[in-house]
């Protein structure tokens, strides 16, 4: 085939039973934009570790007691970048479909940067974390499903992978709604918007795969 742009790609996944080729749909659709997905994960990765990591070495001994706005700093940017990472997640899945990586893509960054700082505790950036995932995930399924025409394996694991992620940052989210102030209040009201938005959307995909269940069976 010739031409420029997607149309010299190569495509994985489709509508078939999940077989190796779908199992490299759930990560996406086209093996270069997988590459450029699984590059900016690490590189998010990183960059949650750095955040969350420095604070502590620079309250290392009492002689930095002074630098409390310097930590909160660190904390603002941790929760920022967690929320880049939620709408790169988002734009990767609408972009490329591949829910298990859309969802990877806010998710690992704060679980590999909590675990690293050993801060790894359901807080403010864990909800909206988590919530992004969802919300990744949702996005990413229903790329897949645009693309394919139909309720394929790939989009009936993103469908779960998207419903079992949306309960988790739910019970996340209540668990951590009395945090207040700064930073943590808009974290939450970006948090409880998205996983409202990702709910909303996940009970349409819900409604049509049923719809597709039942054409299939009739």
């Amino acid at each position: 085939m010739s031409g420029g742009g997607d149309a010299t790609e190569e495509p994985v996944g489709g509508p078939a039973r999940l077989d190796r080729t779908d199992l490299a749909a759930l990560f996406g659709r086209v093996r270069w934009r997988t590459a450029a997905g699984g590059a900016s994960l690490v590189a998010a990765a990183l960059l949650a570790v750095v955040a969350l990591v420095a604070p502590q070495w620079l309250f290392e001994g009492e002689t930095n007691a002074g630098l409390v706005p310097l930590f909160d700093g660190f904390v603002g940017v941790a929760i920022v970048l967690v929320g880049l990472s939620a709408v790169a997640g988002v734009g990767y899945g609408l972009w490329n479909g591949g829910p298990v990586l859309a969802y990877a893509m806010p998710t690992l960054p704060w679980l590999v940067g909590g675990t690293v700082a050993g801060q790894l505790a359901l807080t403010v950036d864990a909800a909206l974390a988590l919530s992004g995932g969802a919300a990744a995930a949702t996005a990413a399924t229903y790329s897949v499903r645009r693309v394919t025409g139909r309720t394929t394996s790939v989009t009936e694991v993103g469908l779960a992978l998207a419903t079992g992620g949306t309960v988790v940052a739910a019970v996340t989210l209540w668990r951590v709604r009395a945090a207040a102030g700064g930073y943590a209040s808009t974290g939450l009201r970006v948090a409880a918007a998205l996983l409202a938005l990702t709910m909303v959307a996940l009970v349409l995909q819900v409604v049509f795969t049923l719809d597709d269940v039942g054409d299939q069976s009739g």
